[in-house]
């Protein structure tokens, strides 16, 4: 993957470079490495959140390429960032997400059922009623804020997750909450799950199937946590006793990339070390046909705009201060604009003033929304 930069874009930089890898149902891959190493790049471009243009090789899915619209219909992304809406509880965020993402002719009863069960699924049951909260309102845990976000994308159940650092900010406890939902959910639906972590617990990685570790856009390593001691000591790198094989991994990581050849010489150990090809698991998605044809959206603009226009009710009448502040706000305007054009006469100077009136009224509505374009 190259990026394009100095004046008019002929200067490339490469982001990642030559990597290969294998992601099969029923398992997390993690996607490791120190700042810099190309993480999120390698996630985004999995997940199709990178333009085709910028990448050179390809993605296949159970050995068939797959384009990039397709592939977001049987895949979901949990960014690293939180993005909900803290006065809406747990069930009803998670509500709103299954009759946006959830096919139109579902009865609601059947969408509400599979609901309680992810939130069964992720140990959420004893804040399903909580809400979710921010710095101003109190609200549920930073971990269990992560599960949501993690059900938000799980509800339409994807084929394969794809989540950027899904422990980040949390505490130990609260990471290994989270990991183990995500192991739960690969072994027990066979799902694929990838995503990125920067140092994990020994407690977390022994949750982990595989891992990819990077190093300034190389693939320095792919294969389980145990293996990677005996990778380690083949390229001369003996590893002590009762140490984290991956914190001491990327501790050689961080020497090499000081010397003068880099990473490269670990890179190239790595590809010749791996000789066994990719073979894909063409057993484990089984519902990418299903997906794959089926309809640009889940439901209706009409639905989807009823459904958005009452989850903005219920916030505004949960913050009653923004709605009467903003109303107050709307009224005093209103005043002055008409004690600006009060009194204007009939003549071509009032016509113009009449017109430039309608024109502060049609802007006006229009600025003020600005402030709801978060919640559609």
């Amino acid at each position: 993957m190259g990026k394009g930069s100095g004046s008019g874009g002929k200067s490339q930089k490469d982001l990642l470079k030559n990597i290969n890898g294998e992601a099969r149902p029923g398992e997390i891959l993690a996607i490791v490495g120190p700042s810099g190493a190309g993480k999120s790049t390698l996630l985004d471009a999995l997940a199709g959140r990178i333009t085709a243009k910028s990448l050179e090789g390809i993605i296949m899915t159970n050995g068939t390429l797959m384009g990039s619209k397709q592939y977001r219909k049987l895949s979901g992304y949990v960014m690293q960032d939180d993005n909900l809406f803290p006065h809406l509880t747990v069930k009803e965020t998670l509500m709103f997400s299954a009759r946006l993402r959830l096919l139109g002719g579902m009865p609601m009863h059947v969408k509400a059922a599979r609901v309680d069960m992810l939130i069964a699924m992720l140990g959420l049951r004893e804040c399903a009623h909580t809400r979710i909260g921010n710095e101003q309102v109190r609200g549920v845990s930073g971990g269990q804020k992560r599960r949501v976000s993690i059900g938000v994308d799980l509800i339409h159940d994807p084929a394969v997750l794809f989540l950027d650092e899904p422990t980040s900010g949390l505490d130990s406890t609260s990471s290994l909450n989270v990991v183990q939902n995500l192991y739960q959910i690969a072994t027990t639906r066979r799902r694929t799950i990838l995503l990125t972590i920067h140092q994990p617990s020994f407690r977390i990685l022994e949750r982990i199937h595989n891992l990819m570790i990077l190093a300034r856009g190389s693939l320095v390593y792919s294969g389980s946590y145990p293996d990677l001691s005996i990778f380690l000591t083949d390229y001369g790198r003996r590893v002590s006793d009762h140490v984290n094989v991956l914190e001491f991994a990327l501790d050689v990581i961080e020497k090499l990339q000081e010397s003068p050849h880099g990473v490269d010489s670990l890179a190239e150990f790595h590809s010749t070390r791996s000789q066994s090809k990719l073979r894909p698991s063409l057993s484990g998605l089984s519902n990418i046909g299903q997906l794959a044809e089926a309809a640009d959206f889940a439901t209706s603009p009409f639905t989807e705009t009823l459904t958005l226009c009452h989850r903005n009710l219920i916030n505004i009448v949960r913050t009653p201060e923004s709605f009467v502040s903003g109303l107050g706000l709307m009224l005093v305007t209103g005043m002055i604009l008409g004690s600006l054009f009060y009194g204007v006469g009939n003549d071509e100077r009032g016509t113009f003033d009449r017109n430039s009136f309608f024109s502060f009224a049609c802007v006006l509505p229009m600025l003020s929304g600005i402030n709801a374009l978060p919640i559609f």
